[in-house]
Order: structure tokens, then sequence, then C-alpha cells
């Protein structure tokens, strides 16, 4: 949902169904809502990318520091380049099975609520606690 009525759709699923919808794919893409925020993109990114499937994704500011381009994940900035990295995907089976299992265990390693929580209980703590950091 969210979309303009000039996109069309071919379906919906639920959170929990992405993830074996993502795995039924050659290539996933990635295009979030809004892409000029710093670090902001969807967890559907990180769903597609823990399915193991090689996902193409919309760059965004500093999404260098969370991925690296080419070995977890695809960045790309216009459609010209959107289609020449699928394409790529697409030809060439050991590139996807290798970004796929590179962008698996990047977000398997570090990106899971478990490591979110982590992230930011120090914060909490120390609200909690008076401080500011």
């Amino acid at each position: 949902g969210g979309w303009p009525e000039a996109v069309s759709r071919l379906g919906s699923c639920t959170v929990k169904q992405q993830h074996h919808v993502c795995k039924r794919a050659k290539v996933a893409l990635s295009v979030n809502h809004f892409n000029g925020i710093e670090r902001y993109y969807s967890d559907r990114q990180l769903i597609a990318m823990a399915s193991g499937t090689p996902v193409v994704c919309r760059y965004i500011p500093g999404l260098e520091h969370e991925f690296t381009d080419g070995v977890d994940c695809l960045f790309f900035r216009d459609v010209v380049e959107l289609v020449d990295k699928v394409q790529e995907l697409l030809d060439d089976e050991t590139l996807r099975q290798r970004v796929g299992a590179a962008g698996r265990a990047k977000v398997v390693g570090g990106h899971t609520w478990f490591h979110r929580i982590m992230d930011v209980l120090p914060v909490v703590e120390a609200i909690a606690a008076g401080r500011t950091t």
C-alpha cells in the first residue's frame, strides 16, 4: 500500500509472507517511499535480504555505511542502472548466489531485532538513569 493509483500491483502479501515470496524470486527489488532521508530504508529490504535472494535496492544517503554495493546487495540510482543491475544478476547465477548469501549473512549477523534492541538499550538506560547521551 501507499503507492499512487497509477502504479499497478500484481497483488500483496502480509509481512510474514514476504520472506517466502522473496525466497521464490531470482532477484528482489527494494524501493522506498522516501529516498532522500539518511539511512532510512524499509524493513522490506531486510526481509528480502534475509531470504537469501539478491536484492537490488534504491540508493539512499548513507546506505554504504550499512551495506557494501555489489557484495551484500546492489545499489541503483536511476532506472537505467536498475535494469542493468537486475540483468547482471539474472545473467549470472553464481553472482546471484554469492550476493544472496552475503546479504543474508549481513542481515542475520547485524540487523535483527536483537541487534536493534542492543543498539538502543544504552540510550534507554541513560534516560532512565536521568542522564543524556
